[in-house]
């Protein structure tokens, strides 16, 4: 992004075109995903769910009884996924 000395003028179109060649070719420049409402919803099932299986087997649980809970509890949340029983989150 340094130029020869010669080329120095303070001019904001010379640098934005600059600045914009660099995060064009230099691999500086990705998308970016932003979540979608179902996302946010099934992330936050999935944070639930971890952690109802960490306080199970915090309590004593075997591990095999705590996954197939957990596992119950996700086919069920699949399910009303798919059927639309599950609604997500109206803020």
């Amino acid at each position: 992004m340094l130029t020869p000395q010669g080329q120095r003028v303070k001019t904001d179109a010379r640098d934005a075109l600059m600045i914009a060649q660099c995060l064009s070719y230099g691999g500086g420049y990705h998308a970016v995903y932003i979540p979608t409402e179902e996302d946010d919803s099934v992330k936050e099932y999935y944070t639930r769910l971890r952690s109802r299986y960490y306080r199970l087997i915090r309590h004593g649980k075997k591990k095999n009884v705590a996954v197939a809970a957990i596992a119950r509890e996700l086919a069920c949340f699949i399910w009303g996924m798919m059927t639309g029983n599950i609604g997500m989150k109206t803020a």
